[in-house]
């Protein structure tokens, strides 16, 4: 094993000087540490963790906000039936998270336990089965190795967790403000009589339409700030998700032909995780697509034209916003919808093609 000097200092080391200026930027560097590289390390945790509380504190004021503009307790109806359902579904993933760290904590460790519960003369061969490189003996160094590596494990699965969760949560709460404004406008018509010329029943109608505009708003305006606020963020992980579940499939089909258990059985989990998470994404794209058109079919389907003008205004603006099918869109590549996510699925298995030509 070569020693820090020995690995920076080399004649060839000029090439690659731009390359340690910029990780050492980063505090990614991982030679010559300094306290000044350990003041930058907290300074980049701090910049980062800002950004992403900025963002999650954003999201939370949009939930709370919801709750606030519901007017009676039919819309509250609606709006717990979202929220059940993103409730559901974190218990889900949670669970699904859980169980799958476990099962691999117990593959990693099924070595020591059989030795304990069936022990041999000797000891059985203790392998790591994540393909990650730590630059001392693995054998001698076994259970701090995967110690760190299941650590950071759960650190990263939690991660991801905690925020695709919460944004899965916030998508049902843009979802049932869509189905409060569809319920609005449904029943205005059926609260007020149209033709009667009393100026309250006349204000009463116009502040009910009013508010089903003003809710239908905020939900398309919460709709844009998670698009423009995390469409890079999605981009990036579709495509990271699309290239690992080609190799993935290469890797499954490698185990095939090796009749490698073990391989087997993780790249089979794999591939079922990369598909749920890229159907999930597309499926709640395609929620809010669908909500959205809801409120376009609920306006075309009350009697508008029967209402005075100026309340018929209202109503053309409200089917100025929603004739054109709201899309989530992903980089302007891909458009988070059922269809997107067969389009993906298709792409995996092309490259997996590609990848099994070459090889």
């Amino acid at each position: 094993m070569f020693s820090n000097h020995e690995e920076t200092n080399f004649p060839e080391n000029r090439y690659y000087k731009l390359n340690q200026m910029l990780l050492s930027a980063v505090s990614l560097w991982p030679y010559r540490r300094s306290k000044f590289t350990n003041i930058s390390h907290i300074f980049h945790f701090v910049i980062m963790t800002s950004f992403v509380f900025f963002q999650v504190k954003r999201i939370w004021k949009d939930i709370h906000d919801s709750w606030s503009l519901l007017k009676n307790e039919t819309e509250r109806k609606i709006m717990q039936q979202h929220s059940s359902s993103g409730e559901l579904m974190t218990m889900l993933l949670a669970l699904s998270v859980v169980t799958s760290i476990i099962l691999y904590m117990f593959t990693e460790l099924l070595s020591s336990i059989l030795d304990f519960i069936v022990p041999i003369n000797g000891t059985r061969p203790h392998e790591l089965h994540a393909l990650t490189e730590y630059f001392v003996d693995q054998t001698t160094y076994y259970y701090p190795i995967l110690c760190h590596w299941i650590l950071s494990l759960c650190f990263g699965c939690f991660v991801f967790l905690a925020t695709g969760t919460l944004e899965l949560v916030y998508v049902e709460n843009i979802c049932g403000l869509m189905k409060v404004a569809s319920y609005r406008i449904e029943c205005s018509l059926n609260k007020y009589a149209l033709n009667n010329s009393e100026q309250k029943n006349y204000a009463a109608y116009r502040y009910t339409i009013t508010a089903a505009i003003d809710i239908h708003r905020r939900a398309l305006k919460c709709s844009q700030f998670f698009e423009d606020n995390f469409q890079a963020y999605f981009f990036v992980l579709v495509i990271i998700g699309v290239i690992s579940t080609s190799l993935n499939l290469f890797r499954l089909l490698r185990a095939i032909m090796m009749q490698n258990m073990y391989q087997l059985i993780a790249s089979t989990l794999f591939i079922i995780f990369h598909f749920l998470f890229l159907f999930l994404g597309n499926y709640y794209g395609q929620k809010i697509t669908d909500c959205n058109n809801e409120v376009f079919y609920t306006v075309y389907n009350v009697q508008w034209y029967d209402a005075p003008v100026k309340i018929q205004k209202l109503f053309l603006f409200i089917m100025q916003n929603t004739t054109t099918p709201y899309i989530l869109n992903i980089g302007n590549l891909i458009f988070a919808s059922v269809e997107g996510f067969f389009k993906l699925v298709s792409m995996s298995m092309s490259y997996f093609t590609v990848i099994y030509t070459l090889m």
